[in-house]
């Protein structure tokens, strides 16, 4: 008999029963390395178009010396980036005013 999605499995029917999950106790080895993909996620934050206080365009250089500074570059210029855009968008979703009717 087979089973299908309105007769459900028997209980026993479990095919991960006796499968023991790999677990890892040793730390990362090049942890405090940035990756290549971390590199070029950095790359792609650095690229984006970002106004200073002058409002003028900047780039960036993506720090590459530890995963953790590579980390926070991507994590702040990312909301940097993004904090702008989602404001017009908040107001879009906003429903407009109600106007009160004269008499």
């Amino acid at each position: 008999m087979c089973s299908t999605l309105a007769t459900p499995r028997a209980a026993d029917d479990d095919p991960l029963s006796g499968v023991t999950v790999p677990v890892s106790t040793l730390p990362h080895p090049n942890a405090a390395t940035p990756s290549r993909f971390d590199k070029l996620h950095a790359a792609r934050i650095a690229a984006l178009p970002l106004r200073n206080e002058k409002d003028h365009y900047e780039e960036a250089e993506a720090p590459l010396a530890s995963t953790a500074e590579l980390s926070n570059f991507i994590r702040d210029r990312g909301a940097a980036w993004s904090q702008p855009r989602q404001r017009p968008q908040r107001l879009r979703q906003r429903p407009p005013p109600q106007r009160k009717r004269r008499r």
